[in-house]
Parts: C-alpha cells; structure tokens; sequence
C-alpha cells in the first residue's frame, strides 16, 4: 500500500521502487502472504490491473505465490 499524496512522495516511492527497495520508505509497508483482507477507516478507492475501482472499506484478496507484490502503510506509532 502506497500512502504517497505529493508528486515528491511519489517520486520518493517510485524511486525505492525502481531500485527494489520500497520498504526503505516510511509511504510503503510490504509483506508476503498468499490472502489478504484490508479494511480501511473509511471508503477508499484502490485499482486493479491499472483500472480505477469504487471506493469500499474492505478489500479482500488472494494470489498465487510470487504472482503480486503488496505494499500497505504502516499504522501510526509502529516501525
């Protein structure tokens, strides 16, 4: 999950990125896992394969192994 708001952040996260390092930035939080059940504090939209969904609280996901890679922020007060 990516929590960039400013084109700076972006650059920031797009620049961990490219370099293969996006847990190295306070706007990205990365895990493994093969689901994944997000809820969030209020309706947020997300995309898929590029394409704009509406907003939802929850997002539940499963993948393959190795088939997709997850960033999502880290909660306040935790490193």
């Amino acid at each position: 999950m990516v929590t960039a708001d400013s084109r700076i952040q972006w650059a920031r996260v797009v620049g961990r990125m490219v370099t293969k390092h996006p847990d190295r930035t306070p706007l990205t939080r990365t895990t493994r896992g093969r689901k994944a059940n997000v809820r969030f504090a209020k309706p947020t939209a997300y995309e898929l394969d590029g394409g704009d969904r509406p907003p939802t609280k929850k997002l539940k996901v499963r993948v393959e192994p190795r088939a997709v890679r997850f960033a999502v922020p880290m909660q306040e007060g935790s490193k």
